[in-house]
């Protein structure tokens, strides 16, 4: 009789162990996946301070001269310090999330007044969330345009600094919405967004 209550609080136990492995492994799961929520937000969120710092940075570099028409390559610009060091990585200039970087000369406007930052390789959710910063906020901002994918071509019309319009002319209310947002960010891992900066 001894051993009879012996083995059934053993498989009492051993069900009992059993139970809180389960527990906490799922507990765990839950929390890693809290843990990876925050880690992307935090990197999405040094990507776009490295976005604000950029277009400051070139800002201030170019103030005197007043146009973009002797934009340099990476090389000049990183000797100049007028790129950020976070987002140096060897010869290249890559974005938090992993992607390239590449400051150039408008091709938008065709016009030595603009110059373009673009960041390529953006999944979809970074590609959204970014895509709806309202990155003109009361004539605060430089940007003149966005594109994403090089299709979607949102344009600050001339003196509205709460709208942009597609490039058909469809008004678009800023922060972009998430459907429209969605809508433009079409790949799952590699997006690109430019921003065309005066």
């Amino acid at each position: 009789m001894l051993l009879g209550k012996t083995s059934n609080q053993s498989g009492a136990t051993m069900m009992e162990t059993l139970a809180v492995i389960s527990i906490i492994s799922i507990l765990g799961i839950g929390v890693l996946g809290i843990i990876s929520n925050v880690m992307s937000k935090f990197k999405q969120s040094v990507t776009v301070s490295q976005i604000q710092d950029l277009q400051k940075n070139i800002t201030e570099r170019y103030a005197v001269e007043g146009k973009y028409d002797t934009l340099g390559d990476n090389a000049t610009l990183i000797e100049e310090k007028v790129i950020p060091t976070s987002l140096i990585s060897g010869e290249e200039l890559r974005h938090r999330l992993g992607g390239k970087v590449i400051i150039s000369k408008d091709e938008v406007f065709q016009s030595d007044d603009y110059y373009n930052v673009t960041f390529f390789g953006l999944n979809k959710r970074a590609c959204i969330d970014i895509l709806q910063i309202n990155w003109v906020k009361r004539q605060n901002s430089d940007m003149v345009a966005i594109s994403v994918n090089a299709e979607t071509l949102f344009l600050l019309p001339y003196g509205n600094y709460d709208e942009m319009k597609t490039i058909d002319g469809n008004v678009v209310r800023l922060p972009v919405t998430f459907d429209k947002a969605s809508a433009a960010c079409t790949s799952d891992t590699t997006n690109d967004i430019t921003w065309v900066f005066q």
